[in-house]
């Protein structure tokens, strides 16, 4: 069967130090590490479920390291909270997934890159971060079906980001002169849309997980972040 559309996921190697930097002040820097592997498992869980209801390619975009240390780490961070049933069906995602580098001088260069190389083969193409746990597989293929109707739409997140956009033609604009890793990322991008006469569809509004006082908000239940929290809570209970 002929796959007509991309979902492509960003992601780091979740090495200790190395991720969620603003939680390692609270948590420290493996309990950090653990809840952006957590984060990581479930995204791949939830594109891995999309993926297969809407006949995408599943790529991991990775910004270090290979596919085979991206599958060791996070085994080593899951494996006191992870059903045997998700680690099974992670394993397999893994193996499936089509693996690229992400490459580009900054954050939007290596995006733009990305959805382009799927929109050069024809293909609509979606792009997701891995700090969302609300992103789940049902969104993801209202988002799908959204860019059926739009040439390009984007998720807002409540600390003034985005964590999903795609494109059906990616356009270099909404991707340059912006201030990645800010709180006005998603004003800039609406104004860069707005400046090029591009039409950006939003979806519905998500909230992230970036500082401490993110945590606090009520989880997906059963999610492999709240198992994450609750193991650590209770190791240190």
């Amino acid at each position: 069967m002929k796959t007509e559309q991309t979902l492509i996921i960003f992601s780091k190697i979740p090495r200790c130090g190395e991720v969620k930097s603003r939680l390692i002040p609270a948590y420290g820097a493996r309990i950090a590490a653990a809840i952006y592997a957590a984060m990581l498992a479930d995204t791949l869980l939830a594109a891995g479920t999309a993926a297969n209801d809407t006949a995408a390619r599943l790529e991991i975009h990775l910004s270090g390291g290979n596919p085979q240390q991206l599958s060791q780490q996070l085994s080593s961070y899951l494996a006191d909270f992870c059903p045997n049933a998700a680690a099974i069906q992670l394993k397999q995602i893994l193996q499936q997934a089509a693996y690229a580098r992400q490459q580009g001088a900054d954050l939007g260069e290596r995006m733009y890159r990305a959805l382009r190389s799927s929109n050069d083969r024809g293909c609509p193409a979606l792009l997701i971060g891995c700090d969302c746990p609300d992103l789940d597989a049902d969104y993801l293929c209202r988002a799908f079906t959204a860019l059926k109707q739009h040439r390009q739409i984007i998720t807002p997140t409540t600390d003034g980001g985005y964590c999903l956009i795609g494109s059906n033609d990616a356009l270099l604009q909404l991707f340059s002169g912006i201030s990645w890793s800010t709180a006005g990322v998603m004003a800039q991008t609406l104004s860069r849309a707005q400046a090029a006469g591009i039409e950006l569809f939003l979806l519905p509004q998500l909230h992230d997980i970036d500082t401490p006082p993110d945590l606090a908000d009520p989880l997906p239940a059963g999610s492999l972040l709240a198992r994450c929290l609750a193991h650590y809570q209770r190791t240190a209970d």
